[in-house]
């Protein structure tokens, strides 16, 4: 195998690595300790931390894993490859009578990287992370051997895999239970919210289909709107329709406009009642492909976090306290309600309460204010997404997620030889052996 190396980085531009790139195939990666150093798996590179690929190692690309390989439409049960794109899925099932219970923030996620990550979506307080409907998943382990995982077999790998960021093998294939589909239209209402309202308030109290709210730039006095979302008739006309309109791909590097966009992404739905399809509510951040460009070659940071419904108000306060006091920005500020549902994986973000993401541009004392604020996370019960993380320390970690002794037991047993690692997994010494 050439020992050729590329740059790679995260979605965000940051944290840069060499490394080789590789695409799948069963006949030459059967073995993975015969790769040059240690391996990792990435997806469709939509990551916003350093999860997905590691330094001068080799990370391997979806390559063949892609498609569906099975769809039982009595029962609501379908078969893909790791490779497949959530996009493909929703495509795979339009018309079934049946859907995907959970869409994350991207079409273009792969379905290894959704369980990798166990992604959440604007309804999880009914259907919550992906994982849950994971019925059982195929991993190629560090010594090459192909296992099949579920609750019932191999339930401590099973465990370790959802949300274990794809440190336990790469997973070949997995089995989705599907939800019935009920409409791909939905009614959406937005109420405007001012800084006494509260918007942890609001989430906890809402019991709609979807919701999430939007911040204009968090700060000590908080302000944006609630969105509530419902299934409706799929006769109801719509003011969009993803097969008609097309994606903004932009290529700027301008931060000033991002105070611009900001308020635009506000205004375009302010608008306090409209139907539309149920993906462009869903995925409403992909029509803006040129955003993670928008920084410039600094990049930014996507920070997120959870923490109890009570506090939650505190803590986005704090934040923009913590960035107005040295005088940085964010932009994209996106708060969401997680519901009581457990997700299956040790390492898994979510919990009950409310969380908020938002994107900082990369710059000095970025890290050290994002440092900070996840102590305060972690002084008020919370946890920051692993899976987007570029800031937290292993110190950190090993405080926010109390699971991680019981995670490195497993993910001992099944590569011994720590070869599957990402530059993550370094950063926070996830496997210390």
């Amino acid at each position: 195998m050439p020992d050729t190396q590329t740059t790679v980085a995260s979605w965000s531009h940051l944290l840069p690595a060499r490394t080789r790139l590789v695409a799948y195939d069963r006949a030459t990666t059967a073995a993975l300790d015969q790769l040059a150093g240690p391996v990792i798996f990435r997806g469709a590179g939509r990551s916003f931390g350093d999860c997905a690929y590691i330094s001068n190692g080799t990370t391997l690309t979806s390559g063949e894993l892609r498609g569906i390989l099975d769809f039982d439409r009595a029962h609501g049960v379908i078969a893909c490859a790791s490779g497949t794109s959530l996009l493909a899925l929703h495509l795979a099932v339009s018309g079934s009578g049946w859907a995907l219970p959970v869409y994350g923030g991207t079409r273009w996620a792969t379905v290894g990287g959704a369980i990798g990550n166990d992604i959440h979506g604007k309804n999880h307080i009914h259907q919550g992370s992906f994982g849950r409907h994971v019925l059982d998943l195929t991993l190629l382990t560090a010594d090459g051997s192909l296992v099949t995982a579920s609750p019932a077999s191999e339930p401590d790998l099973f465990a370790a895999t959802i949300g274990g960021i794809g440190l336990t093998g790469l997973i070949i294939s997995a089995r989705l239970r599907l939800v019935p589909a009920v409409s791909d239209t939905v009614r959406v209402r937005a109420v405007p919210f001012p800084p006494a309202t509260g918007l942890g308030r609001l989430l906890a109290q809402a019991d709609s289909d979807y919701q999430f709210g939007w911040l204009r730039h968090p700060c000590r006095q908080v302000r944006g709107l609630h969105y509530r979302a419902e299934h409706v008739s799929a006769h109801e006309p719509r003011e969009e329709d993803p097969r008609r309109r097309g994606t903004l791909r932009l290529n700027l590097a301008r931060p000033v406009l991002l105070g611009g966009l900001d308020r635009l992404r506000g205004l375009a739905h302010r608008r306090l009642d409209r139907t539309m399809h149920v993906a462009d509510l869903n995925y409403w951040g992909d029509r803006f492909e040129f955003r993670s460009n928008l920084f410039g070659r600094r990049g930014f940071h996507e920070y997120q976090f959870t923490v109890a419904d009570d506090v939650f108000d505190d803590a986005v306060r704090t934040l923009g306290g913590m960035l107005e006091r040295t005088g940085l920005h964010s932009y994209f500020t996106v708060a969401k309600r997680l519901g009581g549902h457990r997700s299956p994986g040790l390492l898994s973000f979510p919990r009950q309460g409310c969380t908020l993401s938002t994107q900082i541009p990369d710059g000095p004392g970025v890290l050290g204010v994002l440092r900070s604020f996840t102590d305060v996370v972690i002084s008020l019960g919370g946890r920051v997404y692993l899976a987007k993380d570029s800031c937290a320390t292993k110190e950190q970690l090993e405080r926010m997620y109390p699971e991680i002794g019981r995670w490195r037991e497993i993910a001992l047993r099944y590569d011994p030889k720590g070869l599957i690692q990402s530059d993550l997994a370094r950063r926070l010494d996830l496997k210390p052996w």
